[in-house]
């Protein structure tokens, strides 16, 4: 080119500076990919104005929920039961049993939504249970089963004078059982004392209905002389009628505020002041949406639901705890609080922390598929306890890091805290290691070691059915005016 030629003033890129650039969207590029699903999440929200007005809108959501859900002792679920008493002056079990129960039970069968039919049948009366599914609504299954019976009243005897229809749910499950027993008086006095002790029982405020089951019941004989009766212009057939009346006049009997406060302790002894006030920030938040899920998918606030909670407690600190532990200590590593090194900080634990909370529900969830009476009784726990650990692993990788982010430390007192916890660690160190060292290099320790965890365990299995069938056996020599009683296990 000669100097007349025209010049560009524009300059070109050099090689150099493209290069430069090329490294530098690699390197943003591979960071990015490095980060995980963890790392994306925490970069968008550590910064973002979205994160607090989120932050509220879940703890509103979440007091909202905890006001308006129900509230009960026990879980709400329907587990119908129909006693059906019957009477039938003048037969014996038998003729109870061939001629009124069994075509009663085959009528009971054919209804739709029916479990299993039970039968009792004593002389003169006899009791019939109808239990439909779990889940059954319990005025459907009562008109049904009235409606079944008048609609066949033409196939039971003549002499079957009275029907009684009798609706039971889980309410109606005895919660105290207790067993006389004797060797020095007869089955007839030990029926006497279990009804007075029963009167006595209802004395009790705010008691519902008992019962006594078994004992020999009184009887009167009575013979009949047929001459005597004829002067009085009595016959056979009144007599049997009268002595039927009186039979028939006869009545008969019928009966976490804690764990939070632990972990509190736990965290501020194992991770210091301001990582624990922040796993802590991130508990109600989420133990709030849970109570608020637990109402929205029709759950109520019950001894096991709260139990769900607590259960869960335990777990859902972990992904927090995971988290802004590894924050600060890469802050400590890299000696600056930056922005940058919180989130790759978060996407170093991100894929382990998601693969530990899939593991935890995969534990959990199979036991929402329970059917029978304990299905929708325990389903609280798995569906509440897998809840929680989705919102507390969404609460980890998006309140945790910004939260995280605006309680940050200075490098300072990051040290002394790394100070503390080296202190504490050579504590548990010198406790531990003694221990584990003997374990790991000397066979002779380490085998009965073995042997008596396994022993033991078996030893608890073992204990587990005596525990289960722990009763209280009292005297009746208590009713003369010594107290005598034995707990067994």
């Amino acid at each position: 080119m000669s100097p007349e030629d025209p010049v560009d003033t524009e300059l070109a890129p050099s090689h150099n500076d493209a290069t430069a650039n090329a490294s530098a969207r690699d390197r943003s590029a591979t960071a990015a990919r490095g980060r995980g699903i963890a790392g994306r999440i925490a970069a968008f929200f550590i910064n973002s104005p979205l994160t607090p007005l989120l932050l509220l809108a879940t703890l509103g959501i979440g007091i909202l929920g905890l006001l308006i859900t129900p509230r009960q002792e026990d879980p709400d679920i329907s587990v119908p039961m129909v006693d059906i008493k019957l009477r039938y002056p003048g037969a014996s079990s038998g003729q109870v049993a061939r001629l009124a129960v069994e075509p009663l039970e085959r009528l009971m069968s054919e209804l739709s939504d029916v479990e299993h039919v039970y039968s009792v049948s004593r002389r003169e009366e006899a009791l019939v249970t109808v239990r439909f599914e779990v889940g059954t609504a319990i005025e459907p299954a009562v008109v049904a089963v009235h409606d079944t019976i008048e609609s066949n009243l033409d196939k039971v005897p003549p002499d079957l004078t009275e029907w009684l229809v009798q609706p039971k749910t889980i309410d109606d499950v005895p919660v105290l059982t207790l067993t006389l027993w004797s060797e020095e008086i007869d089955d007839a006095r030990l029926r006497m004392l279990g009804l007075q002790l029963l009167q006595t029982l209802k004395q009790v405020e705010n008691t519902g209905n008992g019962f006594v089951v078994g004992g020999r019941q009184h009887e009167i004989g009575i013979e009949p002389q047929p001459e005597q009766l004829r002067g009085y212009g009595i016959s056979l057939d009144q007599l049997a009628e009268t002595v039927r009346g009186a039979n028939a006049g006869r009545g008969t009997g019928s009966v976490e505020q804690g764990a939070t406060a632990a972990v509190a302790v736990l965290s501020l002894i194992a991770i210091g002041v301001r990582p624990a006030l922040i796993v802590l920030a991130v508990i109600p938040v989420v133990i709030l949406m849970t109570v608020w899920s637990a109402g929205a998918v029709g759950f109520t606030i019950n001894r096991v639901s709260l139990f769900a909670l607590i259960f869960a407690i335990g777990i859902l600190v972990d992904d927090a705890t995971v988290v802004v532990e590894n924050i600060f200590r890469r802050w400590l590593a890299d000696g600056a609080t930056a922005k940058a090194v919180a989130i790759a900080a978060v996407g170093e634990v991100g894929n382990p922390t998601i693969l530990a909370t899939l593991t935890v529900l995969a534990a959990l969830l199979p036991m929402g598929f329970v059917t029978g009476m304990m299905g929708p009784y325990m389903r609280p726990i798995p569906i509440l306890g897998s809840v929680a650990m989705v919102f507390s692993l969404f609460a980890a990788f998006v309140f945790t890091p910004w939260l995280a982010y605006r309680l940050r430390p200075k490098l300072a007192a990051l040290e002394r805290s790394a100070k503390r916890e080296r202190r504490l660690q050579d504590w548990i160190d010198r406790g531990y290691r003694p221990l584990i060292e003997v374990l790991i290099e000397q066979r002779a320790v380490r085998w009965p070691f073995l042997v008596g965890i396994l022993i033991a365990f078996i030893v608890a299995v073992m204990m587990l059915p005596l525990q289960a069938c722990a009763r209280w056996d009292t005297s009746p020599q208590a009713w003369r005016g010594r107290s005598a009683h034995r707990s067994t296990a």
